[in-house]
């Protein structure tokens, strides 16, 4: 291969510790990511300056078979960032439901919290993304999980004017008078 021929480096790092496999999975170039992968010199949970991994990039940009692989091949379904955002939270966020389905197969923790204590459902609320937070559910995700302002998945849902959401989080059994750290009522916030 001419890789191994070149004694060039397949993980060397830029200035913010980006990798070769970064770049290639943040840009979802699948036949690079199994090119660089197959030489056995590259860490496929390098982090880089802001505690991204290749994963990380992959879930940020939209790329399912990319993640799809690089789970396979064996990296971090929980890697958290320097916001300890895992790809989950990220996915969640976006509204990224396929990468979102593909982590949970994998074993993505629903309640693992950013630094705020956000999770990836009190994210999926907060954007009003109805099936995601389903999925979190029917994989064990807290709905009562109280983020560092004592805002529940209900809470955001609400503040952010998603009717469907804050429909299905009270069919689901949340609790519409569920009091936030000021001991305002949930459904008081809308």
């Amino acid at each position: 291969m001419l890789l191994a021929r070149s004694g060039m480096d397949p993980d060397s790092n830029d200035k913010d510790d980006r990798t070769p496999l970064s770049f290639a999975a943040s840009a979802g170039h699948v036949p690079v990511i199994e090119l660089l992968l197959e030489t056995n010199q590259v860490s496929i949970d390098s982090r880089d300056s802001i505690k991204f991994t290749p994963l990380a990039w992959a879930v940020k940009n939209n790329h399912p078979e990319a993640v799809k692989l690089l789970l396979e091949k064996g990296a971090y379904v929980d890697p958290q960032d320097d916001r300890g955002w895992t790809p989950l939270a990220g996915a969640s966020s976006k509204g990224y439901e396929g990468i979102v389905q593909i982590l949970l197969e994998k074993g993505a923790t629903p309640d693992m919290a950013t630094s705020y204590h956000r999770t990836a459902l009190s994210l999926a609320a907060e954007g009003g993304r109805e099936r995601i937070a389903q999925m979190l559910l029917q994989k064990g995700a807290d709905p009562r999980f109280m983020d560092n302002q004592g805002l529940t998945p209900l809470a955001w849902a609400s503040a952010n004017g998603h009717k469907m959401i804050v429909q299905f989080f009270l069919e689901k059994g949340s609790d519409r008078d569920s009091q936030c750290s000021d001991n305002n009522a949930t459904l008081n916030i809308a």
